[in-house]
């Protein structure tokens, strides 16, 4: 049967081929995979590719996020022929036979692989190794797959130093674990067959240098019950470095290690050197490996985030309160993803309109799982036909009881009848403004108790509200007054109330849109440092 290659070109115009045997091949983002593919477009775990006896080549999807596709044609799963294109996402992949890859392009692992072992005889000074050594920094810097890499590594410091066997080791939280084996003849090793010797690993991870025993076990190491359990002979190890904060060591992330029992090549100082030049290699894997990962990690918080942010915005009213009574206007705008700050509106049996808006300490997913505990309570007392006062009193003991003590709600409620009369509770919120269509005033409803869920056993009052036709009620959260421009002067109470005065006498949505872009404006392109929420109800004037 002919070589395989999957081919593709990157962004600098240079040709890479990775070769399909009967092993199935891992395409993704993920380190873990066979083919690793560092791009946004690209899933963790993308598709997958087998080779079967006969010789046939299939594709499959595994759920990636832009899909896969062959000849322009999104698959799940679909069989692939020499001269088949290959989507993913921005990145086109042809499968090609070994007779017709391009000369000269080849894997630029395995063109490294020959250019070093021609080299590695005994040239003058060895600076034809150093010059390998050059180029493989170069190779690797346009193509990335993490298990080629380490492989690529091994098999260069194995042939330098003649060892037996070679592993990269990488940190985690209980010490090392293995990334990559090799052995002399080029055959990969793996996790079952990892050993290595404890005492020099562990030498080499405090004090950050370098062991060569080349030609023997030397010092306290010969006595060490691991190295006489494996009949060593010879051990290099190298410490990984991955670079820290300034004025700090540098951290040991990973191990290049190799063994044998019988005696290695004794190096030269050039020897070293490159062996050295290839554990920075090594560590350059690592730290890119680690820069995947950490976006990869981001990549779900946010996701994660993003999902959050849809259920709250679940949770709101899907449809404002639109009577011949009352018209309303609000909106939640969370400063991240997902915020503290919440409004709602339920209808009693008696026909009375209860409101809330609630602004929940803090910022974030723990806000915001707290502002749906409050939102879901409140809910619960009101439709159990509790007054405002109960249900305030309740939500505080349940909060005291429930939630830590650094956690408290501001809460702003009202409840009102059909004809415009009722009754408000403010709980350490803002105070409300309401717009007087008779005479054009604007008055403070600035009657409040404490905040919900700091002390036990408190009583709130109720405190009489009436509209009457063509009356506003403006309710609001701190994000909106405490907004700041670039030089850091917030929106502020004042300059909130005169908008409104200006504003209220054309009625709720003029209020609306006057309120919007006076918040926008002191902004100037800025985004406030707090969740901005509103809520307008209008008395309709008959």
């Amino acid at each position: 049967m002919p070589d395989l290659h999957l081919e593709w070109t990157d962004d600098a115009g240079d040709l890479h081929a990775f070769p399909v045997t009967g092993d199935a091949i891992l395409i993704g983002r993920r380190f873990e995979c066979d083919l690793v593919l560092p791009f946004d477009f690209i899933s963790g775990n993308h598709a997958r590719v087998e080779r079967n006896a006969r010789g046939n080549v299939r594709i499959e999807d595994l759920g990636s996020t832009n899909g896969t596709f062959v000849n322009d044609k999104k698959v799940k799963s679909a069989a692939i022929e020499v001269g088949d294109r290959i989507g993913f996402g921005q990145l086109t992949l042809h499968l090609r036979s070994s007779d017709e890859v391009a000369a000269g392009s080849g894997d630029a692992l395995e063109e490294f692989a020959t250019q070093f072992h021609s080299s590695s005889g005994d040239s003058p000074g060895g600076l034809d190794k150093l010059s390998v050594l050059l180029e493989f920094q170069l190779k690797w810097g346009q193509s990335f797959s993490a298990p080629d890499l380490f492989r690529a590594i091994l098999r260069h410091a194995l042939e330098l130093s003649h060892a037996q066997r070679g592993f990269v080791l990488v940190r985690n939280d209980e010490g090392f674990e293995f990334a990559a084996g090799l052995d002399e003849t080029g055959s990969s090793l793996h996790a079952d067959s990892f050993t290595t010797s404890r005492s020099v690993v562990r030498k080499v991870s405090e004090e950050r240098e370098p062991v060569f025993m080349m030609t023997g076990i030397t010092g306290d190491f010969a006595e060490e019950e691991s190295i006489r359990a494996m009949d060593l002979r010879a051990v290099a190890c190298l410490p990984l470095l991955e670079s820290a904060g300034e004025n700090e060591p540098s951290l040991v992330a990973g191990i290049l290690y190799l063994d044998s029992t019988l005696g290695m090549h004794r190096l030269s100082g050039l020897d070293e050197q490159i062996l050295q030049g290839l554990a920075v290699e090594a560590a350059r894997v690592l730290e890119r490996l680690g820069m995947l990962r950490d976006r990869e990690e981001r990549e779900n918080i946010e996701r994660e985030l993003q999902l959050a942010r849809q259920t709250q915005e679940e949770l709101l009213p899907r449809k404002l309160p639109d009577s011949a009574e009352w018209t309303v206007r609000a909106w939640c705008r969370p400063t991240r993803q997902v915020g503290g700050d919440l409004f709602d509106f339920i209808q009693r049996d008696s026909g009375n309109l209860v409101g809330l808006l609630a602004d929940v300490s803090g910022k974030g997913v723990a806000a915001s799982l707290l502002s749906s505990s409050v939102q879901g309570a409140m809910q619960a007392w009101v439709r159990a036909g509790l007054g405002l006062q109960k249900c305030v009193e309740g939500l505080n003991a349940y909060l005291c009881e429930r939630s830590r003590d650094d956690r408290f709600v501001t809460l702003f409620t009202f409840d009102l009848s059909r004809e415009g009369h009722g009754v408000y509770v403010n709980a350490g919120h803002l105070p409300a403004l309401v717009f007087r269509a008779a005479d054009g005033r604007v008055e403070q409803l600035d009657e409040r108790g404490l905040v919900v869920g700091a002390l036990e056993d408190m009583s709130y009052i109720e405190h009489e509200l009436t509209l009457a036709s063509g009356d506003l009620l403006l309710v609001y959260s701190d994000g909106v007054t405490e907004a700041a421009d670039g030089k850091g002067e917030e929106f502020g109470e004042e300059q909130l109330e005169r908008v409104f005065t200006a504003a209220a006498s054309q009625g709720i949505a003029a209020t609306a849109d006057a309120l919007d872009a006076a918040l926008a404006t002191h902004l100037d392109g800025g985004e406030p440092g707090d969740d901005v929420t509103v809520v307008l109800l209008g008395r309709v004037a008959p």
